[in-house]
């Protein structure tokens, strides 16, 4: 089988979305799969780009540098090409982006006989008429009468949940609503296109999944992580870690403003790039009279976050439960790998989370959007040493169910439905 795979990021960036799609791609690879995976490499040899993620593949996965072939007016020439097959080997589109590229694709795959593969990471027309102020329809009143959210299934939400949504839903924009309408039927025709359904979570698949052609295949995948060979114990560095990007709806926002509650312990933020959400985050530590207690360190390298696990003592997955991406539609990397490092983890009782990890088993949790819970959860991982080492140990046991080649072994299971 050849999978190629098309995704819109830049490889050199190494966002938690390229370190899926190369990772992935490579345990397809290591499977016996061919893989060509479509980005933006800059030009760099897949060598020296497996290489920086710290993964291998094989001979059978290929890189090609997209560049101007992404253009709107260049693509739709330029896909036959890039679609073309080898003789006698089944090939299957696989794309997992709700952007209009992603319909050109399956546009020109059609033509040419090729079955098309789509993961969704979230629910976009819901994220989408959420930033625009429209919120999720009221079940009870037959939906929005914006016609956004036709097919979707929605989570039932408490109404501490919806009153948090709404404090933190924008006024409705018509141009924004606009734009939501046209993502949502972008959304509508890919999702009716595609010959087999992925989503990296339950409640993603619960949500789209009655948007597709009856019959379609579908298959919840976890996002993944890599398991690092056991190393000396290093001395710890950091009392609480947290990796990722700074967003609203991330909830780090909660675990800064636990900080009074956790003196004399630091806080240290890696992924800082200088803009608004750092600038936010610095305010309310200001504020709060902790800002000597915060680090910001810029992003490292896939390989290097391994060392930061190994120098933490406490790691953090908070998410705010304001943000639909947060309750539903998030399976966090950071989590799995942090599992994977054996660092001990509080993070937000979510189900989001919760469709991986047991409270009280591998992670102990707080409610999201309360710094209190966040603050004793943290403390009483810091300051009971038996505590901690159980959870990290379960955890650390548990992440092998979350490998990339286990999810690579799942993705090949659901390809072959697809040809079938």
């Amino acid at each position: 089988m050849r999978v190629l795979t098309f995704s819109r990021v830049d490889l050199a960036e190494a966002r938690a979305h390229a370190i899926n799609i190369v990772n992935t791609s490579a345990a397809l690879a290591r499977a016996g799969a061919g893989v060509t995976i479509h980005a933006d490499t800059g030009g760099a040899p897949g060598e020296s780009i497996l290489k920086s993620y710290g993964t291998t593949a094989g001979p059978r996965l290929t890189f090609r540098d997209m560049g101007w072939r992404w253009h709107n007016l260049a693509l739709p020439l330029v896909a036959p090409g890039l679609l073309a097959g080898k003789a006698g080997e089944p090939s299957i589109l696989f794309v997992n982006e709700v952007r209009p590229f992603t319909l050109t694709l399956i546009r020109a795959a059609r033509k040419k006989g090729l079955k098309v593969a789509f993961e969704a990471h979230n629910a976009a027309g819901v994220m989408m008429a959420e930033k625009a102020g429209v919120g999720a329809p009221d079940a009870a009143a037959g939906g929005s009468g914006l016609n956004l959210m036709g097919g979707y299934k929605l989570a039932e939400e408490s109404a501490e949940e919806r009153a948090g949504r709404e404090r933190a839903t924008p006024k409705p924009d018509p141009e924004a609503i606009e734009r939501a309408e046209r993502r949502a039927a972008l959304e509508r025709e890919i999702l009716l296109a595609a010959d087999v359904l992925l989503a990296p979570q339950r409640l993603t698949m619960e949500a789209i999944q009655g948007m597709t052609r009856p019959g379609v295949p579908a298959f919840a995948v976890p996002n993944a992580t890599h398991i690092p060979p056991p190393s000396p114990a290093k001395p710890k560095e950091f009392d609480i870690l947290y990796c990722g990007s700074f967003d609203d709806w991330k909830g780090v926002d909660d675990v800064v403003a636990a900080m009074p509650k956790l003196y004399p312990y630091k806080l240290t933020l890696v992924g800082a790039r200088e803009g608004p959400d750092v600038s936010r985050l610095k305010e309310i530590a200001l504020k709060l009279g902790v800002v000597s207690r915060l680090e910001f360190r810029a992003k490292v390298p896939p390989t290097q976050v391994w060392d930061l696990y190994a120098r933490a003592r406490v790691g953090i997955v908070p998410l705010h439960a304001a943000f639909v991406e947060a309750r539903e539609y998030t399976s966090p990397v950071k989590l799995f790998e942090m599992m994977a490092a054996g660092l001990p983890i509080v993070a937000a009782r979510l189900a989001s989370i919760q469709e991986y990890v047991t409270e009280g088993q591998e992670v102990l949790m707080a409610k999201s959007d309360s710094p209190d819970e966040y603050a004793a959860a943290i403390r009483k991982l810091l300051e009971d040493a038996d505590l901690a080492q159980r959870l990290a140990a379960s955890a650390r046991a548990k992440a092998a169910e979350f490998t990339y080649d286990r999810r690579a072994a799942k993705f090949l299971g659901a390809f072959q439905a697809a040809l079938g």
